[in-house]
């Protein structure tokens, strides 16, 4: 699966889950977890790299929001697997 290079030199995904955590920072392990488990159950694996990264985009103000009403939106690059299981 390749990328492509949107008009502003950023490189766009196609396959990239996005999972919205609600809550502290110190807490995302948990939706990350989920994230995980989604993927695999969808025929899905992580391809994080050093070059296709974790994202998080912050929606709230940690300055201004409590902590337990943060929301973040979590993404991480993945790829297919092929019908013999193994990744694409």
């Amino acid at each position: 699966m390749a990328g492509y290079k949107s008009p502003f030199g950023a490189k766009l995904y196609v396959y990239c889950p996005n999972f919205m955590h609600i809550g502290s920072y110190d807490d995302e392990s948990a939706t990350v977890d989920a994230m995980h488990r989604f993927i695999e159950e969808q025929g899905y694996v992580l391809d994080i790299t050093d070059k296709r990264l974790h994202h998080e985009i912050y929606l709230s103000d940690a300055r201004k929001v409590q902590p337990e009403k943060l929301k973040t939106v979590i993404r991480h690059p993945i790829r297919a697997l092929d019908v013999r299981g193994t990744s694409a």
